[in-house]
């Protein structure tokens, strides 16, 4: 049965015209896709999230400060993913009632609360969220796209 390459590892890839063919200078127009499909990122153990962690927050009026909020994150693919974040202080994974849910989806970031107003700014490989000018987070793009 062939399983196919590693799933890891350096791979080589050659494009070239047959040797008749190119003793008679022809040329070929080719195109070449490179992806990697299969399985999608692996769950932590226990939860349904493909990652948790901590990222810098703040609750209150000011910009955001040095408190470290609790985050897991589902990830659907193409730059789009849903953070569950939990408020300074609390753990992601037993209090899955109390979170604040952000969806991101290519360039923009939406709250799972209708009722939120989100502002959401990209400085460089970090997203810098505020949602009702009162929760602030700054969520890298690793927690979003994974790596």
């Amino acid at each position: 049965m062939d399983r196919g390459p590693p799933a890891d590892g350096d791979y080589t890839i050659r494009v070239y015209l047959m040797r008749s063919a190119a003793r008679r200078n022809e040329t070929a127009t080719y195109t070449l896709s490179v992806g990697i499909t299969g399985a999608p990122d692996a769950k932590v153990a226990g939860s349904p999230y493909h990652a948790t962690g901590k990222v810098p927050c703040s609750v209150g009026p000011d910009a955001p400060g040095p408190a470290q909020c609790s985050f897991g994150v589902v990830r659907r693919g193409n730059g789009q993913a849903d953070v569950y974040l939990a408020d300074p202080g609390f753990d992601v994974t037993p209090n899955k009632e109390h979170l604040r849910i952000l969806k991101f989806a290519g360039t923009t970031v939406t709250s799972a609360n209708a009722g939120d107003v989100v502002k959401a700014e990209k400085k460089g490989d970090t997203w810098l969220v505020t949602v009702n000018d009162f929760y602030h987070y700054r969520i890298p793009d690793a927690v979003i796209v994974g790596g």
